[in-house]
């Protein structure tokens, strides 16, 4: 028998015909299409610090950010100089933050090991204390971060008492301020207590202390920091990356959408 006399399914014929198109396709269209926005949504700050100038904003010495008032942007390339303080240590990266200011640096540490079974064998060496950082990164506010850095404040929190304030809600900050106001009220009251007359009048103690006395408290020692993340040597060239993802997710967009209306057409039966 013959190739030409051969009998052919129907029901693959069926299949083959576009009239018999699944809503499975447009389905499968329409998610990759969703998920393509979603994903370059979410890289949108990705994509911004790309397009960051190459030059970083200089924000000085940390030291004299607190008097000078310094403009601190978010999701900038910028460059620092500070004193490290309150340092700790993680597996691939070392963190401290700045004397005087806000800023919490995140650095890959110069001793870890990349090779899993030799970082077993020898482990981590000790990093060098370093006692002033000059460096440039992008520089990210604590509140875009998301969840990605709750480790680093719970330590922070339980290690150092550093609040962060994007985890606080409005009445807890009240809240926190109110106790500390009245710990302060206790203290001064007990030191006055229990001091005699002559020791009240040589130290000028008082019963309960100024507001601006209260005030000046709250602005050396606030209950929580609007704090930002510097992860250092990470310039702008370096989310290349980004852009050429999202260029790829959006030409399968645009492909599907392309698929999409021809569905559509072939559905309507135009």
């Amino acid at each position: 028998m013959s190739e030409k006399n051969e009998e052919i399914d129907p029901e693959l014929l069926a299949l083959a015909d576009p009239k018999h198109d699944t809503v499975l396709k447009p389905f499968l269209m329409i998610t990759v299409i969703l998920m393509g926005f979603w994903v370059i949504n979410d890289w949108r700050e990705e994509l911004s610090y790309f397009f960051q100038s190459s030059v970083p904003v200089d924000l000085g010495d940390s030291m004299e950010m607190s008097s000078t008032k310094v403009d601190i942007p978010h999701n900038a390339f910028v460059s620092t100089t500070g004193i490290p303080t309150r340092r700790s240590n993680a597996e691939r990266y070392r963190y401290f933050s700045l004397v005087g200011s806000k800023i919490f640096v995140e650095q890959k540490r110069d001793d870890y090991i990349e090779d899993p079974f030799e970082r077993e064998v020898n482990g981590n060496k000790g990093d060098v204390d370093r006692v002033y950082f000059r460096g440039k990164g992008r520089l990210l506010h604590f509140s875009k971060l998301g969840g990605r850095y709750n480790g680093l404040r719970d330590y922070y929190r339980s290690r150092y008492r550093t609040g962060f304030c994007e985890q606080l809600t409005e009445s807890d900050k009240e809240e926190m301020i109110a106790r500390r106001r009245d710990a302060f009220k206790m203290y001064y009251k007990k030191n006055y207590d229990e001091a005699s007359e002559e020791t009240r009048k040589k130290k000028g103690l008082k019963a309960t202390p100024t507001q601006a006395e209260i005030q000046a408290l709250e602005e050396e020692e606030p209950v929580c920091i609007d704090a930002y993340l510097l992860q250092a040597d990470v310039e702008p060239k370096g989310h290349l990356w980004y852009l050429i993802s999202s260029l790829l997710f959006a030409f399968f967009m645009l492909f599907n959408v392309y698929l999409l209306l021809k569905w559509i057409k072939r559905f309507l039966g135009k």
